[in-house]
């Protein structure tokens, strides 16, 4: 009870004559009802306001490491506030009503958001997941591909259907059980389950008739009969309706990621879908409810709470230009949605994006012009039902226009960037310059990705561990998968030449969408892509398998980067190579638990690698002493 409710009660109490009522039933029953009406009002008019977030203690982190998640609002009670990285659940550890505990999840993504049962809140800078395992970007630092097979139901029989129709491949933890699924929209809205058991590594399974067993992302559908083949939510077979993109979150804030999707063409069904998630670990499953949006094709969707009252709002992009917003008006768990909004802002079914661009706390709009520029939106939306955006700030980029374009911090200055794959093979980088209030963007720069086809789709994400999120992308009418290392300094954006993920292969077919997260478990960040025509999602594992030599450049310590050649500790996965003639020799410090593959040490035998007490060094292939140089372990006797 509250100190105002508890003097409210007392005040009561000190009534006059209050004792004389102590023999009367009947007055007593008056005081309770009294009481009972009273404590029912205070709760009706308390106030609940939705959670914000102001920041993180650390704006990177490793995955199983604690962080700090500022803000107010937030819940006091543990297990009142829910906190997702993107597409998956972090374990809350401790809370306050400005502070969350949070430990930093495998397939940690952005942006960040909390739920407690007042609402939501989404962060405004994004977090960067940082790894020591990993070595430098190159082609060895990523496995073969690894095919996902993609078949699909159609009227509850096996139909072969390849996934031509896909370009939107997204991965959220849909059943709850802290491994992210993958999504795929266009016709129909699928899911592959993540069944992954190995960290480090995804199988293909073996396909034997129309079944696919053994696979790390399950393909299925359960048509009453055999082995499941392949999620459809839902199949929406009928005058040849398609799903236009998904996108997910917690619509109804019951904890569990929702899917929004959209449908179009033709005209008589053309909607936006949501279906809500009541999936159980293991167990796929959602109901679905749709909201029409008015005879227009509805292409893009994005959700985000563009009004701050806690709910996220459904924008679509459609034809003939405009696009619209749904407002969620959701309450007790019961999902609804205002009339539809329209906007005249957006492009003919134009590609979308949205964040908060200029850090005012509102979420911004973005989208690519008609074969042309990238178009941003201010969010000047003045409270709960009152949703407003700026007219358009054109950016200009390089000729040919754009179809697809990622945003992130690209130059680590808490302001979120642009890259636009253009026509003709260059990758336009737009800086973010804006202040609070006022949207700016420095001239475009151009990434030259030397693939002469053109770059069709991007993804950015952090693949070599450090600091800076590089980009993934995938040419129209071509094979391959590349990736590109970040290298920016300061404000001057700049990657590296473009590597091929695939360098002596070709994927199954055309490559149509790509997406980066840790889909294999273990804490590295991944790639995956679509093969147009063909029945497939080529997996990239990220994990350097190559070896390192010891330097000692830094100081003793094995588990920093910097000692090592390249810059990468060893793992169970990697060799090793200690040098004879160096200053500096590793020492296995205390609490540590050091893995190597197989170790040589060409040391001397008076240069000894250490493993202090406490610390453990497990090598887990062969050692070899070329001159007689032991590992000197020390212990407290």
């Amino acid at each position: 009870m509250s100190k105002k409710m508890h003097k409210y009660f007392l005040n009561i109490i000190k009534m006059k004559n209050l004792f004389a009522l102590k023999n009367s039933y009947r007055s007593v029953l008056r005081l309770v009802f009294i009481l009972l009406i009273t404590t029912s009002v205070y709760r009706v008019t308390a106030q609940c306001d939705p959670p914000t977030i102001t920041g993180f203690s650390a704006y990177e982190g490793s995955v199983n490491t604690s962080i700090l998640i500022n803000g107010s609002h937030f819940s006091a009670v543990l297990t009142e506030n829910t906190v997702w990285f993107d597409g998956v659940k972090a374990v809350v550890t401790d809370a306050t009503t400005s502070t969350l505990t949070v430990t930093i999840p495998t397939g940690a993504g952005n942006p960040v958001r909390v739920y407690t049962t007042c609402g939501m809140a989404q962060s405004i800078e994004y977090f960067n997941v940082v790894s020591s395992s990993l070595g430098p970007l190159t082609s060895a630092s990523f496995t073969s591909p690894t095919i996902s097979y993609g078949f699909a139901i159609k009227n509850g029989s096996y139909n072969g259907i390849g996934l031509h129709s896909f370009t939107n491949l997204k991965y959220a933890d849909l059943d709850g059980d802290g491994k992210p699924d993958a999504l795929l929209g266009r016709m129909g809205v699928y899911v592959q389950l993540n069944t992954t058991v190995t960290p480090g590594t995804i199988s293909e399974g073996t396909i034997v008739g129309n079944q696919v067993y053994g696979a790390s992302f399950e393909t299925r559908y359960y048509n009453g009969s055999g082995q499941n083949l392949v999620y459809e939510i839902p199949n929406y077979n009928t005058n040849n309706a398609q799903e236009g993109d998904v996108a997910y979150g917690d619509i109804n804030g019951d904890g569990k990621l929702d899917i929004a999707s959209c449908v179009y063409r033709p005209a008589n069904i053309d909607r936006l879908v949501i279906h809500i998630n009541i999936s159980t670990p293991g167990t796929i499953s959602f109901s679905s409810s749709s909201w029409a949006t008015s005879g227009k094709w509805a292409r893009w969707v994005r959700l985000a709470d563009f009004d701050n009252d806690g709910k996220l709002d459904a924008l679509v992009s459609t034809s003939g230009g405009g696009g619209c917003v749904f407002r969620n008006t959701s309450a007790g768990g019961s999902v609804s949605f205002a009339t539809l909004q329209q906007l005249s802002l957006l492009d003919a079914e134009s590609y979308i994006e949205v964040a908060d661009l200029d850090k005012d706390g509102k979420v911004d709009i973005m989208c690519r012009q008609w074969q042309g520029a990238v178009k941003v939106f201010r969010n000047t939306s003045t409270g709960a039902g009152n949703i407003s955006f700026s007219a358009a700030n054109v950016l200009n980029i390089h000729t040919g226009g754009t179809w697809h374009f990622a945003v992130d911090d690209l130059d680590g200055d808490g302001k979120l960037d642009i890259a636009a794959p253009c026509a003709d093979g260059k990758i336009s980088i737009l800086r973010n310059t804006s202040t609070s209030g006022s949207l700016s963007f420095d001239s475009y720069q151009n990434f030259t990705t030397n693939v002469a086809l053109g770059t069709g789709f991007v993804s950015i994400g952090n693949l070599d561990g450090d600091a800076l999120p590089d980009l993934a992308f995938v040419p129209n009418g071509d094979y391959k998968c590349f990736v590109a290392k970040n290298t920016t300094s300061g404000s001057a954006i700049s990657f590296d030449a473009p590597i091929t993920l695939n360098p002596t292969s070709t994927l199954p077919q055309y490559t149509a969408g790509v997406a980066i997260g840790d889909f294999d478990g273990d804490g590295d960040n991944d790639v995956a892509t679509i093969s147009q025509y063909t029945n497939g999602i080529n997996y990239f594992s990220n994990g350097y398998t190559g070896s390192v030599t010891w330097t000692g450049v830094t100081n003793t310590n094995w588990s920093t980067p910097s000692n090592w050649s390249p810059a990468v500790v060893p793992t169970a996965s990697i060799d090793a190579v200690i040098p004879d003639g160096l200053s500096n020799y590793p020492v296995v410090s205390s609490s540590t638990n050091a893995q190597v593959k197989n170790l040589t040490n060409n040391a001397t035998s008076t240069k000894r690698i250490t493993v202090d007490v406490g610390g453990k060094l497990t090598v887990n292939g062969t050692y070899t002493a070329v001159n007689g140089s032991e590992i000197k372990v020390l212990s407290n006797n």
